[in-house]
């Protein structure tokens, strides 16, 4: 007698709620393994629909308020910490901006408003100095994200 699919996915679920760290082990694994592959598929979803994304974001935003609370929380306080520890200061924004000509580093956009923009992310083990700071619009630093200088370089080619 052959198994159904629905026969299959009741005897898994009975599997997983015996000893749900086999299964989660075993998808971290898969993951580990895919890991790169999935962020591209993830990329290119993205560039396809991004106000799909944007509206995925902000229904799970509205659905888990306590964790994007803390994920903000995370962030400011990596920030503040970068701050304390950086010796970035206001006079250095002003010769940044006058550097770059008061032009986005990434799209050269002028008559914009700039921003900070850490080439290597605090959330990835940057510093708030001078040498890791450029003026960036708010497109090219949204889309920018968490992603290293070459990160953006590659997605962008």
């Amino acid at each position: 007698m052959a198994i159904t699919p629905e026969q299959r996915r009741v005897y898994e679920r009975a599997r997983y709620a015996a000893d749900p760290s086999k299964k989660k082990a075993r998808a971290s694994a898969r993951y580990a393994a895919k890991r790169e592959e999935i962020k591209a598929a993830s990329r290119e979803r993205y560039r396809a629909d991004p106000d799909r994304h944007n509206e995925y974001s902000k229904v799970w935003r509205e659905a888990n308020p306590e964790k994007y609370a803390a994920a903000q929380r995370a962030h400011q306080a990596r920030r503040r910490q970068a701050e304390r520890d950086g010796d970035f200061v206001g006079q250095d924004w002003l010769d940044l901006l006058e550097e770059f000509d008061n032009a986005c580093a990434y799209c050269s956009a002028r008559g914009v408003k700039l921003e900070v923009e850490h080439m290597t992310p605090l959330s990835r083990g940057g510093q708030h100095t001078k040498g890791n700071i450029v003026p960036a619009c708010e497109a090219c630093n949204d889309r920018k994200y968490t992603r290293t200088l070459f990160e953006f370089a590659a997605l962008a080619a």
